[in-house]
């Protein structure tokens, strides 16, 4: 009589959730970006202004944060660039999206600090791969 093994599968630990902050104006791509991380684990606060990103910040400290270019008040790099130069907001990665063609993002990372930059829109593939560079840089 052969006897036979019996493995019970252990659920997989949940990764930890990443906290994710996105910064835009555009209320559809808050929306969109919310679905699109929290589905991906994440945990996800948005700010359509620099007023609400500040707010933010008082209360959540982001893993990360994903800014637009060109918000209506003040452009993304300049608010990178304010937040780099903060001690309690210094470390954490910025990651610029806009529109823009790509060579003009690209432009704006070194001035202001940010960590990397996409092109809109947000998608899952370019979400992922900044998330995944963040988790190894940790």
């Amino acid at each position: 009589m052969s006897q036979q093994e019996t493995f019970i599968e252990q659920p997989a630990a949940k990764a930890a959730l990443i906290s994710v902050l996105i910064v835009d104006d555009n209320p559809l791509l808050l929306k969109l970006g919310r679905a699109l991380l929290s589905s991906l684990n994440c945990s996800v606060t948005t700010a359509s202004t620099w007023i609400e990103l500040s707010e933010s910040l008082k209360s959540v400290t982001p893993d990360i944060i994903f800014m637009d270019v060109n918000l209506q008040s003040v452009k993304g790099n300049r608010l990178a660039e304010v937040l780099k130069s903060q001690t309690r907001t210094r470390n954490i990665p910025i990651i610029l999206m806009s529109d823009m063609p790509e060579k003009d993002i690209e432009a704006l990372v070194p001035g202001c600090g940010a960590n990397g930059w996409f092109q809109k829109p947000l998608t899952r593939e370019r979400v992922s791969k900044a998330l995944r560079q963040i988790q190894a840089a940790n």
